[in-house]
């Protein structure tokens, strides 16, 4: 029987030998972490993973499921639904079609007032910010706008429309 090396500790102060590696491989190189980068980036951990994709292999017969539970594969002759049965429970029917409407359509968003159109009007008007030419234009469809409007043909078979188009295309 051979004797083992005893191991050899560096004294207080001294500092340990290290190994390093001089040359690595370059597809070792290319999926080396980068500094700061986690080696799990979606924090999900193996059986969460396995049983998301267990529930997802399920989840046709579940909404198969939640169907038959608010009774909507149950129609009449005329192929509206039937009317619920004594058997079922209002308030299961109104869980089991919520959740079918939130895998179908996705929950409802919540209301931002911020982001409403109707509660964010519209800038004043800034002659300002308008060239002479751009205001004459304005201002000439702006009186169009202002006379009756009657569709009329000229002796040469143009109407107002035509006239309008003519009068205000960029030249």
């Amino acid at each position: 029987m051979a004797q083992a090396k005893p191991r050899q500790k560096p004294l207080p102060g001294e500092p340990r030998k290290r190994r390093v590696a001089t040359k690595l491989h370059p597809l070792m190189v290319q999926k080396m972490w980068k500094p700061g980068q986690t080696g799990n980036p979606g924090g999900v951990t193996g059986e969460y993973g396995e049983a998301m994709r267990l529930a997802r292999s399920r989840a046709p017969r579940g909404v198969m499921r939640l169907i038959e539970l608010a009774e909507l594969d149950e129609l009449d002759a005329t192929g509206s639904l039937k009317p619920l049965s004594a058997k079922h429970d209002p308030r299961v029917v109104t869980v089991a079609v919520t959740n079918l409407l939130d895998r179908a359509f996705g929950r409802p968003k919540e209301y931002d007032p911020a982001k409403d159109p109707a509660n964010n009007p519209r800038p004043a008007f800034d002659p300002r910010a308008y060239s002479d030419e751009e205001l004459e234009r304005i201002e000439g469809v702006l009186r169009l706008l202002m006379e009756p409007r009657t569709v009329t043909a000229d002796s040469d078979g143009s109407s107002n429309a035509d006239r309008i188009r003519r009068r205000f295309s960029p030249s």
